[in-house]
């Protein structure tokens, strides 16, 4: 039986969630008690296990001066022993009926490996989000005040200014804030500043950047601030994103289904900006 989850079901949440993505039961409670709301959720039970789950969370896609409803569909797994069913094209077929009902444009979601984009693609997903990722050496030359480092006061604000220019998946104050807080939480870094904020990690070979929220004339700035023990500089920016040195190329980040006609809108589209995806 598909139907939406209940309250009760986060202990069988959990167990298929660990055994699909090989999670701590922490860091998967971490999620559940800060963004999991049953009425966005659709499982699968069969003789009262969860079998089958789904995330439908919410958010915006701005593109071309329009603004969709959305919903990003997240951390879709099955049980091992219930896999090769078409259990999961069930699910699919279910949520798109829900966000049709609830008068949602598009569903979203950043396939786990390439080959899941074929595997979306029958049901009707397209690639329409892209990201631009860069190496970059860092330059030891460069030295300016100009970047305040003060906390950023509203994450949500300074996201819209600072990609105001680009299509893009929006995310409310709270996911933007709870984002942040999963990057921490599995050990990630932020520097944040009175005009943005910046989601960084790094190893002996590279500081690797998930988000830069500032503008372009921040961008080198920023990295004198961030990376002081490594050579090169890994960041994810918006297609649109003007770079001033180091090498780039475009990858698919993401695919939509369009759930109205208005939705089917965002076909004409294939570099819109999909970040904060708890990958």
């Amino acid at each position: 039986m598909i139907r939406l989850a209940e309250n009760t079901d986060k202990k069988g949440l959990i167990i298929l969630w660990q055994e699909a993505f090989g999670d701590s039961a922490e860091s998967v409670e971490f999620f559940l008690n800060r963004r999991f709301t049953p009425h966005n959720t659709v499982v699968a039970e069969e003789n009262g296990r969860i079998v089958s789950m789904l995330y439908l969370l919410e958010g915006k896609v701005a593109c071309s001066n329009e603004i969709y409803n959305a919903y990003y569909l997240y951390a879709a797994a099955t049980l091992k022993s219930h896999r090769g069913r078409g259990l999961m094209a069930l699910m699919l077929d279910y949520a798109k009926n829900f966000a049709y009902e609830r008068d949602i444009d598009l569903i979203c979601l950043k396939p786990a490996d390439d080959g899941l984009y074929e595997y979306y693609g029958r049901y009707g997903y397209k690639p329409v989000f892209a990201t631009q990722t860069a190496i970059i050496s860092k330059n030891k030359s460069i030295c300016n005040n100009s970047i305040v480092a003060e906390k950023c006061t509203d994450y949500f604000s300074a996201r819209e200014i600072n990609f105001k220019n680009s299509g893009r998946f929006i995310w409310d104050k709270n996911a933007i804030e709870f984002a942040l807080d999963f990057h921490k939480f599995f050990g990630g870094k932020v520097f944040e500043a009175c005009n943005g904020y910046c989601l960084y990690s790094s190893d002996d070979n590279f500081c690797y950047v998930k988000e830069l929220c500032f503008t372009q004339k921040d961008f080198e700035i920023i990295f004198d601030k961030i990376n002081t023990n490594n050579a090169k500089i890994k960041v994810n920016l918006p297609v649109d994103f003007q770079l001033g040195s180091g090498n780039s190329h475009i990858r698919r980040n993401g695919m939509a289904l369009a759930v109205t006609d208005k939705g089917a809108e965002i076909y004409d589209f294939n570099n819109l900006y999909l970040n904060l995806t708890l990958d």
